[in-house]
């Protein structure tokens, strides 16, 4: 028995029944969950950590509607009962892995622009950290910029807050380091991020790392060659 699954925007696959699949693939170089003995103590705090870790990893791989808390207790090895401790529900655990993929995904990204360095160096790093989350955090990637969740009311808001939070933050520094008054600098954040999201997209269907790697340095070269224009005279 199968069930359809979609994996990214562009094609369907088949998922297996729960009873014949395997725990999703590992990707790049997210944390995976280590896999238990069925009964396992530990700490509450570290069982948050493991089932969160699993979660992701599902909804990555399987998408929010699909997966369910049976399938992340079976792969967490724990009852369900165990998992419902810490989480009331599954809406409620998706939020939780979201918002810790939001967590790190601003930390990658915003952190270049807190930096004191030159306006180059620091447009190279922002678009290496971001491209790096794209190649070597997919299921991050993934949960942020390919979920089947964004239907939802409160998944949207949080999601459509991340990129709020990145483009005010770019805007700031673009007016701190160029002579465009505060709405062109916000104008240019909000179309530079887009720009970055679209990109990523081309990046994470791309199979061959150099080609990926190629794709990073085009993106930068576009990226730096507008900004260190955009506040000079039309000719």
């Amino acid at each position: 028995m199968v069930r359809w699954c979609r994996h990214h925007p562009w094609s369907w696959t088949m998922r297996p029944n729960r009873h014949e699949r395997t725990a999703p693939p590992m990707s790049g170089s997210s944390e995976l969950s280590p896999r238990y003995e069925f009964g396992t103590r530990m700490p509450g705090p570290q069982r948050r950590r493991q089932l969160l870790s699993v979660a992701r990893e599902h909804f990555a791989a399987y998408g929010f509607h699909t997966t369910t808390m049976e399938d992340i207790a079976e792969s967490a090895r724990v009852s369900k009962p165990v998992l419902y401790q810490h989480f009331s529900g599954k809406h409620e655990l998706y939020c939780a892995v979201l918002e810790s993929a939001i967590e790190l995904f601003e930390n990658q990204v915003i952190t270049p622009l807190l930096r004191d360095i030159g306006n180059k160096t620091r447009t190279k790093a922002m678009i290496a950290n971001f491209i790096d989350v794209v190649i070597n955090d997919h299921d991050v990637y993934r949960i942020l910029f390919e979920s089947d969740a964004r239907a939802n009311e409160s998944v949207a808001r949080k999601l459509d807050g991340l990129v709020a939070r990145v483009s005010q933050r770019l805007g700031r520094t673009l007016s701190e380091n160029s002579d465009l008054d505060d709405e062109d600098c916000d104008f240019l954040a909000q179309a530079l991020v887009g720009l970055a999201i679209s990109a990523a997209r081309i990046v994470s269907t791309t199979e061959c790392p150099d080609k990926q790697l190629r794709q990073q340095f085009l993106l930068f070269k576009l990226v730096w060659r507008g900004l260190e224009n955009v506040d000079k005279p039309w000719e």
